[in-house]
Formats: C-alpha cells, structure tokens, sequence
C-alpha cells in the first residue's frame, strides 16, 4: 500500500491574506470611505452623548449615590419601650433600635 503523496507547504500557490483582501476595497472611492467613516464618527458621538446623559440623570434621581445607612436620632430624653423610636421609623422602640 503505497503513501499519498501530499504537496508541500511552497508547491501551493500562495493567497494574499485576509487582512490584506480587507485592506484594498474593491470599488469604494475616497469620498465613499470618508463619508462611511464620518457616518460612524456621528453614530459614535450620538450613542456617547446618550450614555452621558443617562449616567447624569441617573446621578440626579440619586442612582449610584450608593447606599444611605439609617442613623439613629440621637436625643436627651430617653425613648421608652413602647414609645415611637425617635429615629422617625415610626415603629415602637423596643422593635426597631432598641433590640
């Protein structure tokens, strides 16, 4: 049984690469790329001005202000145990700080 002969690596004829087919289109002027390039560059510009609006509405509301921890009212008369907690929760003491 004999072996296959297979070509080797410099017996093929050689096939530009595909970077360089992309680098040369075929048909496409000057004008044509400048104004696909420009049309990019507005499309670029319009989705940046969106994200930059959003991200400062977003600041406005109080989205990524991150979180607000509840602090305890501090007051000179002592809340009793079934008295409204003075931090405003508007739960009984013994409930909310008091535990």
């Amino acid at each position: 049984m004999q072996r296959p002969i297979l070509p080797f690596a410099g017996d093929e004829p050689e096939e530009p690469e595909e970077d360089e087919r992309m680098a040369e289109p075929v048909g496409v002027s000057q004008e044509q790329q400048r104004a696909a390039q420009s049309a990019v560059a507005d499309f670029t510009r319009t989705i940046q001005r969106k994200k930059d609006k959003e991200l400062a509405d977003l600041q406005f509301v109080g989205g990524s202000s991150g979180t607000v921890d509840k602090k305890q009212a501090i007051s000179t008369k002592k809340a009793g145990r079934n008295e409204a907690c003075p931090c405003g929760s508007g739960k009984k003491y013994k409930k909310c700080c008091g535990a």
